[in-house]
């Protein structure tokens, strides 16, 4: 695999973790729209959310420079250790985040461990999406 090959990796990455960003922007607002509809938007509610969704975009940022460096890793025993503890230290953040949401005086807890999930349903919904539009496009000309 040469630099281009990299790069160009990098830039679908980039791409992508753009797209489940905006996903889960639209689905936190989606969450703010019926925490207002039910009368308990609160400003808790809005830090929670914004520190649900920022702690789970920074897992999937990190779990892509663990398979970054898993990649170039010499060997493939090497290249398991570094996922398995990356994997080990994001969960222990995630967890934490929550944790602290849950205690922190003004932050909605509840709020933050949904949006935890967000970019999970935004992934679900993008393999749909995409796998429709690349099954789409072999399928030629019908015309």
């Amino acid at each position: 695999m040469d630099n281009r090959d990299i790069a160009g990796g990098q830039d679908e990455i980039r791409q992508t973790l753009q797209r489940i960003a905006i996903g889960s922007g639209i689905l936190m607002l989606v969450m703010f729209l019926v925490y207002l509809l039910l009368g308990k938007l609160t400003v808790g509610v809005v830090i929670g959310g914004i520190l649900g969704v920022a702690a789970a975009m920074l897992n999937l940022f990190l779990l892509g420079q663990a398979v970054r460096k898993a990649a170039s890793a010499p060997d493939a025993d090497l290249a398991k250790g570094l996922v398995k503890s990356s994997y080990s230290f994001r969960m222990l953040m995630q967890v934490l985040v929550c944790v602290a949401a849950f205690l922190i005086p003004g932050i909605d807890g509840i709020s933050c461990l949904i949006a935890l999930v967000f970019p999970r349903i935004v992934i679900f919904f993008l393999q749909i999406f995409l796998s429709k539009q690349s099954t789409g496009n072999m399928g030629g000309n019908n015309s």
